[in-house]
């Protein structure tokens, strides 16, 4: 399974917080992410896309680590 399959197939994280982490100035990065992992509107999901969504990955798992280790 590549990169992509993955995105698309995974259940434990949301692709909408995943989105707008890649492009955080994008207002509708959650759509354009859609469309790009599927192939909607001719948009391709690119080497560089997947340097993005890597990135952000790790950025959401620190911070889930992070939040994890709070104290309530």
């Amino acid at each position: 399974m590549d990169f992509k399959d993955y995105l698309i197939n995974q259940k434990e994280f949301s692709l909408k917080a995943l989105a707008f982490r890649m492009w955080p100035n994008n207002k509708t990065a959650d759509n354009y992410l859609s469309k790009k992992l599927h192939g909607y509107s001719d948009q391709q999901f690119t080497a560089k896309d997947e340097k993005l969504a890597r990135k952000a990955l790790k950025e959401l798992g620190v911070k889930l680590i992070a939040d994890a280790k709070q104290k309530p």
